[in-house]
Parts: structure tokens; sequence; C-alpha cells
């Protein structure tokens, strides 16, 4: 949907003469020292400790006496730093000032670097006992990681937007390793190993272009006025792929291009002069089987995924005072049939008809009359407009008529993404490998006394463990009356208007529809058997025909995660999986809401004088089973988790809230719902058998 705003005004003053190019950026200009950041690709980085390598098997004993060696692949990911507004994981200094058009040869240095594996890495010992360590890859700080970069200029596309390549010749990196054990042990007491390569790593690459010089929006780049490309994807290998590789994106949205025009047109309809900052010094160009004269400026790469954004003022007048004029403007662009990348855009001749290759917008300004003179204030016209299929390569300005002057014309032009629409959910407890990569808390407390939160619960970025994500919330059933859309925890669009979590703010519990549990505050008395009864929504249409699964996690000991099981004194067992797989049949549920209860769990709390604590809950509903039961273990983050594929329907609901713990009013009221019943007796009964088989 194109937006159109336009104003006629008149203002300023006639300066025929006093129109022409500005604001473009000259060519071979010099390209000062700067700083690019990057954030890695997920799924592309790894080191080799192979036998091939040249880093080589971690060796034995590393990790403790009887430990065996290692000589395999660790698999890496983004960890990024909180200095940054954006995530950031890999730092670039140019230390140098590159003269232009080059190639020239300057000094770089790499100041950050921060991944960690994707999972634990796992270590034999002689006793056949295995521990497993995190692994976290780091610049070592007492030594320079510094090299060499060749820059030159290889185009200019008009318009701001100018072809560069550069070529990272060599690196020489030092690099830290730092193995964490998971399950401390006495010996390490949970302190990282270190391991400072003794050798450097050879980073290099043959790709690092584009590069432009407008500064990509909404980054924290300080502004030196040269930035690698955001769209494209580098590569950079360690030692030639010997020690393993990276692949780096840089930080940042495209940047907005400005650009300048003006144009005379006569009483014939001829451009008597014109310029600009477009294609070829501003040249204007006449299409005869239309009578339009247009001016191109370079957009960027054409991109199916994004759109264009336009804003335009210009200022018109007449030639002629006196004399009829006639006028209409509008924007032109090439279409995706023109081929990418050409060196230039649709001008005369074409190939094939000319609408084969350009695309034209319904007229910017359309006049007919006589139009203001020198001597009067010129007609100021505002225009927006998007194109909202497709970033073109190509736009252009195209003016028709006779008898007018268009001067100070200014059109900024960006590639941004198109909007999102809202069609999946997420859950909103804290996640410290977020987005942002800014640390949650899951109890927040002035000081060393907050517990970080570990609950999985953004899908993309710091996954695995992955945030379960539902992406057809409401084909089949959901949980409660109503369900908000979202397409991420953290970022994107939201139907209810905010985010889910917002990490930065270290704010969760964001989402307003979490509605499906009933009568909260849950009764959870310490060390007994519970239920609770919540809702879930089969809409009248989409009966469910498919067996569904609810599960249920509790933090019972508030350390900020859902991976651990917990012994009460009488022996019963709180696991943190407190509801497993408990199964809708199919066909079970009534077309609307149904009020469900949970099977009996036994509840855990710490030591607290009387009173209870804050806790996170979350209760899931999905077309399968959990997909990890038997691989949670203390601290694998994997409790609460979905599946890497994700859900197709249901919903994930998050509370935080403080249980009653108190005892029930009736000793036989095991389950705390106020009636001696059946089900009293049958938690009695699976306390008796469990405390005397």
């Amino acid at each position: 949907m194109n937006i159109r705003r336009i104003t006629l005004a008149l203002v300023g003053l006639f300066l025929l003469a006093g129109s022409g190019p500005w604001g473009g950026v000259s060519w071979a200009q010099d390209i000062p020292p700067g700083t690019d950041l990057y954030r890695t690709v997920d799924e592309t980085a790894y080191l080799d400790f192979g036998p091939t390598s040249t880093i080589g098997p971690i060796p034995a004993d590393f990790f403790g006496p009887g430990s065996d060696p290692f000589d395999g692949i660790i698999a890496l990911r983004s960890n990024p730093v909180p200095d940054y507004c954006a995530p950031v994981d890999t730092v670039m200094e140019r230390l140098e000032t590159a003269p232009m058009p080059g190639p020239s040869q300057i000094a770089v240095q790499l100041t950050l670097l921060s991944l960690k594996s994707t999972s634990p890495v796992e270590v034999m010992y002689m006793t056949g006992e295995i521990h497993l360590y995190d692994v976290y890859v780091t610049l070592n700080p007492d030594q320079v990681s510094a090299g060499q970069m060749t820059i030159e200029e290889t185009a200019d596309g008009g318009g701001g937007m100018y072809g560069y390549h550069g070529e990272l010749g060599g690196i020489m990196a030092y690099l830290r390793l730092q193995f964490v054990e998971v399950f401390p042990t006495k010996k390490f007491q949970g302190e990282p190993v270190i391991w400072d390569l003794p050798n450097p790593v050879r980073v290099e690459t043959q790709n690092l272009e584009p590069w432009q010089r407008a500064e990509p929006v909404g980054t924290c780049y300080p502004g030196q006025g040269f930035y690698p490309v955001p769209e494209q994807e580098i590569e950079l290998l360690l030692d030639a792929g010997l020690a393993g590789k990276m692949n780096l994106l840089p930080i940042g949205q495209p940047a907005t291009r400005v650009d300048d025009f003006w144009v005379m047109v006569n009483m014939y309809g001829q451009v008597v002069e014109g310029g600009g900052s477009g294609f070829n010094n501003g040249e204007w160009y006449f299409y005869d089987q239309t009578a339009w004269w247009n001016e191109w400026f370079y957009d960027h790469p054409f991109d199916s995924e994004r759109k264009k954004v336009i804003k335009l003022t210009m200022n018109i007048q007449a030639l002629n005072p006196g004399a009829m004029s006639f006028v209409e403007v509008v924007y032109n662009w090439s279409t995706p049939e023109w081929p990418p990348g050409q060196p230039q855009p649709p001008i005369p001749p074409l190939p094939a008809p000319e609408e084969v290759f350009i695309a034209r917008s319904e007229p910017i300004f359309a006049f007919e009359g006589p139009l203001p003179g020198p001597d009067t204030e010129p007609i100021l016209v505002v225009d927006e407009f998007e194109i909202p299929d497709y970033n073109p390569e190509w736009i252009s300005i195209d003016v028709r008529g006779m008898n007018f002057v268009i001067t100070d014309g200014v059109i900024t032009h960006a590639c941004v993404p198109q909007e999102e629409e809202a069609m999946h959910e997420l859950g909103d407890a804290p996640d410290s490998t977020n987005s942002h990569g800014v640390p949650m808390t899951a109890y927040p407390t002035p000081g060393p006394m907050a517990v970080a939160a570990r609950y999985p619960t953004v899908y993309q970025i710091g996954s695995p463990p992955h945030g379960p994500i539902h992406f057809q919330p409401r084909a089949l059933a959901h949980l409660g009356r109503r369900v908000s859309l979202e397409n991420e925890a953290d970022i994107g669009p939201d139907e209810d208007g905010v985010n889910n979590i917002d990490p930065p703010a270290d704010q969760p519990n964001r989402d307003r529809y979490d509605d499906g549990i009933l009568n909260l505050p849950l009764v959870m008395p310490h060390c007994r058997q519970n239920q609770f009864e919540y809702v879930v929504n089969a809409p009248a249409a989409a009966t469910p025909a498919v067996d569904l699964f609810v599960n249920v996690w509790c933090d019972w000991n508030r350390n900020g995660d859902w991976d651990d099981i917990l012994r009460c004194p009488s022996g019963l067992i709180a696991d943190e999986w407190a509801v497993q797989d408990q199964l809708l049949p199919a066909g079970s549920l009534s077309p609307g809401l149904n009020v469900i209860t949970t099977p009996p769990f036994t509840s855990w709390h710490p030591a607290s004088r009387g009173r209870s604590k804050p806790m996170w809950l979350r209760i899931t509903l999905s077309e399968k089973p959990w997909p990890f039961a038997g691989a949670v273990t203390p601290n694998s983050g994997l409790g609460g988790a979905g599946p890497p594929e994700g859900y197709d329907y249901g919903e994930t609901e998050d509370y935080r809230f403080v249980p009653v713990i108190e005892e029930c009013p009736s000793c036989a009221d095991l389950n705390c719902d106020g009636i001696v019943n059946l089900p009293d007796f049958a938690i009695f009964a699976a306390q008796w058998l469990h405390a005397c088989p």
C-alpha cells in the first residue's frame, strides 16, 4: 500500500541559476580509521582440534589427572557482549587512513571475540567418568591480535553508493579458551580451566565487499564514514580452514540515501538544463515513446524480502511567467526483470518495451495553468511513497510537460525490512540467552544475590535450547480464552503491543493473555501432592482431531531454571517437570472452553520461615510429547525448552507468582480443593505406597 502526503505551499525565492548538485560523496575520497561491528551467523562457527588441525588435540590430563585428550570439532555460537546496542561478538578496528581509489594496505586489529560452544563438550576420564564443559572463545588480553587489510575502490554507483573490495590478508589472532565444567567437581570448584593457545591463529578472507559510506541506521557505530553492508555475510577462515572458520554478519540496517535533482523544461517539453547527484553526473534521459524525462539514482541491491521507502521535497515555478504550464511528476523504478548488478539503470534504448523494465507511480504532482513566476514564491511539494513488494536497484524522478522549473529537489530513499505480521506464540519468562545478549534475572534482588534467569524463552538467537514456539496457536487449540501472537519473544511485531520480554530493561512477564490457569495463586504445600485446573480452548471450527499434550514446569528451588529434581524428607520426589505429557486424546475436547485438572504432582519449596517465595511456572500445550525426556541434567537449560523445529499448535504460558503453602484446612483434604473425596484418597494411597512399599 502506498503512503502519500502532498503539501503545496508558496515559500522561498526563485533562484534559477542556484540549483545544482549537492550532498554527494566525492569520488576517490579517502577512508578514515574506523570500527567495524559483526555478529557470528548461527551454525557457521567451529574450532577443529583434530590431529590434522594446526591447533591440535587438547592434551591428556589437561582437565585433571586421568582426563583423555580431546580431538574433535567444537561447534560455536555467538555470545554477544552487552557493550553495544546490538548483538555484537566480533569487533575489528581499522587503525589507519586508506587512500583511495587504492588499493591501500592498512593496519587492522581484532579487539573483541566472544563465542560459546553450542553444547557442552564431553571429556572422558580413565575411570570411565564423563565430565561436561562449556567452552568460551575470546581473545587473549595479553597479546595483540593484529594484521593487514587491503581496500580498493572498484565502482562509482552514483548517489553516494560506491563499490569497494576488501581483503583481510591475515590477522594473527591469539585465542583464549575457557572450559567451565557444567557439573563442578571439588577439584575445579566451578572455576574455568583456561588455555591460551601458544601459537596465533591466522584469520583471513577473500570476501569483504561491498562496503558503503552511509552509516547503517540504528546502530552503535561512532561514525567514521565507511561501513560493511549489513546484508553481506563474510566468511572468515582460521588458518585457511585447518583450525576452523566463522561467518560474520555486519551489524545494522541499510542506510537511507539522500540525492538531489533539478530540471528546467521549456515551452516545447524539452529539458534545456538539469542535473543532480544521480547516474552519469545527474543526466536527464528522454523516453520518446512516452515523452517522459528522468534522472536515475542508484538505490540498493535488488531485494525481494525488503521494501523501499521514499521521501521527497521540491520547489516548482514557471520558466516563462504568464504563460500556461503543464507539469506531471512521478517516480520510476527498475523492475525485477532488469538484470541485478547492471552498471547502469534502464536507460534508452531498452531491449524490450519500457513497461517490462520500468514501473511507474501515480503522479506525485500534476498541474495545469499559470505557475508562480520568479518574483513570487514557488510551490513546495512534499511527498512520501512506498514500494511495498520489493526493493528495486534503481529509482528515478520522471517529469513531463512544458514551461516549468524544479529546484531544490531532495529525494531520500531507504531499503527497509517489510513489516512482519505477528503469527506465532511464545512464552514470557526471563531468558538470558536473548536477542539482545543482555543477562536477565529470574528473581531480582539488589546486589550479587540476584538469580540469573536461564528459562528457554527466545526461539532463535541464543538457541539451543530453543524457547517453545507455536506456529499456528489459533488453528487447533490454545490455553485460556485468548492468545496473543508474536514472532519472537523479545523482538519484532507483537499483537498485544509489547514484546513478551524486554531484556535491556530486565522486564519479563509482559504477555497480556496468560489466562489459562485457574484459581491463582495456586495452593502448593511443601512436599505434598497437588493438582490445579486450567482451561483449553478448542474453537468449534477446529475441534482437535489429534492427540494433545500438556506439560508443566515449576522452579521449585528458585535457581532460575526448570532442570532440577528435589527430594522431600518423606522420600517423595519433586521433579521440576511437574506434569509430564498429560494426554488429551483426540476427540476428548468439546468445542469451546474445557476445564482440565492436572495429574497429581509433588511440590517443593525452599525453607522460608513460613513464607513462600516467588516462583516461575510454565505450562505448554502442544500436539506432540515433550522431546527432551531423559535428557535434562542440572544446569542444562533444557527444562521447559521446545523442539528445534517448534510446535505446530498449542500455546505456552509463563506465570510468576507466590504459591500458597499453608496446610489445607482439613488434614484429609490432600489436594487442597476444599473437599475430602476420592482424589484425596488416591493421593494418600500414592504417598503411603511410596513410604511403605
